[in-house]
């Protein structure tokens, strides 16, 4: 029996390293580790954390608090203020009615949200990237007023996670394809 185990033990760390190696024969780099991105193509190292982000005020408070989760998601994510490039964010986040009861009250919820972003050069303010990403989180509206309080709370946070997420991997794509040299 204990032969057996070993022997079981040797081929899932047999598994395990081939994988590994295999994952860095092919090119694989994580996208969170700093001084990648265009060094890849010969470049100077680049990474996630050579971005600065901003997120201008906004009026209303559900735009106040997904505004503050996207930069929480994205500093936990990136990094905090490198000097590289200027992240700038503008998030708009709405809430739609989706099921209604036969009393004609809603008892399902989208929160949506759209954060509209730029990658600009802080040294000469010139546009390197632009667009938008989208993320959607349902939620069910109880009866009672706190539940419905405390789900729509946890809509945002869920929604606004995404939305960093999708985000980063549209910003590692910048990275990926960015050459200091293109004009």
């Amino acid at each position: 029996m204990m032969m057996k185990q070993k022997f079981i033990r040797h081929i899932r760390f047999g598994i395990l390293l081939s994988s590994v190696l295999s994952l860095s024969a092919c090119g694989f780099t994580p996208v969170h580790a700093p001084g990648l991105g265009s060094s890849l193509n010969g470049g100077p190292g680049i990474g996630l954390s050579d971005f600065h982000i901003t997120i201008p005020p906004r009026g209303e408070i559900r735009d106040e608090q997904a505004a503050f989760y996207v930069l929480q998601n994205l500093r936990d994510r990136m990094g905090v203020d490198g000097s590289r490039f200027e992240l700038s964010i503008d998030p708009e986040i709405r809430r739609l009615g989706i099921g209604v009861r036969s009393d004609d009250v809603e008892t399902r919820f989208d929160m949506r949200i759209r954060l509209n972003y730029r990658i600009s050069d802080p040294e000469n303010g010139d546009i390197l990237d632009r667009g938008d990403v989208t993320a959607v989180a349902s939620f069910g509206a109880s009866l009672d007023p706190y539940g419905r309080t405390a789900a729509e709370e946890s809509a945002v946070r869920q929604v606004s996670s995404e939305a960093a997420d999708r985000l980063i991997v549209r910003v590692a794509g910048f990275l990926a394809n960015y050459d200091p040299q293109d004009p």
